[in-house]
């Protein structure tokens, strides 16, 4: 028995010793009572100076989510895993991914193990990495923007010199130019709703509401189109917290998509439902030419479009919107079919 209890007792202190991952112990007022070599590389300190420091004293002034958690797995058995930022001795910053145990003697919980793993490293691979990619993103856009401005720029130079050399009226020239005036404009204010933070005006309205006056202030220019737009509320209200307006324009760009991809004229469903989740799921459905799997995999980039005059970014724009509502944009397509856009947001309760 008493050689079962020594190779327990060298297996565990093997675990702590040999880990490469911090290991210490806190007893129930959060003082660290033990640590491993790893947590001294980790931190700077020794163990003899960790030993009697609350482990408090290792955290950033601003990581107070971190000291609740722990004082939550302290006192109600709480367990999750967290990201916490401490000090090293030598005054520069750590990031650990932390898991912590609590610790049992005798059915009692008397404190609990820290196993942390540093990611610092791992930190600031990932800042690269999401700074590479946002340089590569502007870099697409600003090639893009020059591309997209150039052209109508190019027509609008000819046009001027055509006018310059011309003995006659110059009314032939006049609504192309507009045309082209207003394609800039277009894409400018898609940039600028990109670019630029928007004044959101959030509060609690009823989505069902919202789609209906959508539906009822395109139904003209549907008809007009020989469209019929069928509407299929869930009969009860649906509150969201959101910007009303943008709500608004981002199913009014479904809806003129839906318009361009029906040429011939159709039916588009507009259908909402409710989720056992609190998700509230509206659902735009047209019998467009629809778009193949090799487009549709491309929608959603800069200055990519299915229409000979399109931008591409005001599918960008919508993604944008709903992401910062919180929900999500679903796009499926068949070929001769339709498309089908489906768009979640969270209930307000």
């Amino acid at each position: 028995m008493l050689q079962m209890l020594e190779e327990s007792v060298d297996r565990y202190t093997s675990l702590k010793k040999y880990n490469l991952d911090a290991i210490v112990s806190l007893n129930t007022s959060g003082i660290i009572t033990s640590a491993n070599p790893a947590a001294e590389a980790i931190t700077g300190y020794s163990a003899l100076e960790l030993i009697g420091m609350p482990f408090a004293d290792l955290l950033v002034p601003e990581e107070e989510g971190t000291q609740t958690q722990l004082h939550n797995i302290m006192h109600e058995g709480a367990l999750a895993g967290m990201e916490m930022k401490i000090v090293r001795k030598s005054g520069q910053p750590a990031y650990l991914l932390a898991t912590p145990a609590p610790i049992y003697v005798n059915r009692r919980q008397v404190g609990c193990y820290i196993i942390a793993k540093d990611i610092t490293e791992q930190k600031r691979k990932d800042e690269l990495l999401l700074k590479s990619e946002k340089l590569t993103i502007a870099g697409q856009l600003a090639a893009g923007v020059a591309h997209e401005i150039r052209n109508p720029l190019t027509a609008l130079k000819g046009f001027v010199q055509l006018m310059g050399r011309s003995e006659h009226g110059y009314s032939q020239y006049l609504p192309i130019m507009k045309e082209e005036l207003e394609r800039i404009e277009v894409i400018i204010s898609e940039l600028l709703m990109l670019a630029k933070p928007q004044a959101v005006q959030m509060k609690i309205a009823d989505l069902a509401v919202l789609v209906q006056e959508v539906v009822m202030l395109t139904s003209a220019q549907a008809m007009l189109l020989n469209i019929e737009i069928r509407f299929f509320p869930t009969g009860e209200p649906l509150p969201i917290r959101c910007d009303p307006n943008q709500i608004k324009q981002v199913f009014v760009n479904f809806l003129k998509n839906a318009f361009e991809a029906m040429p011939q004229g159709g039916t588009i469903d507009v259908s909402m439902e409710t989720t056992e989740q609190g998700l509230t799921l509206v659902r735009v459905a047209d019998q467009g030419c629809g778009i193949s799997q090799e487009q549709l995999r491309q929608l959603g980039e800069p200055f990519y479009s299915t229409k000979e005059a399109g931008t591409g970014l005001g599918l960008l724009v919508s993604h944008k919107i709903i992401e910062h509502h919180k929900g999500r944009i679903h796009i499926a397509s068949e070929v001769g079919v339709g498309t089908t856009i489906q768009v979640t947001l969270p209930i307000h309760r």
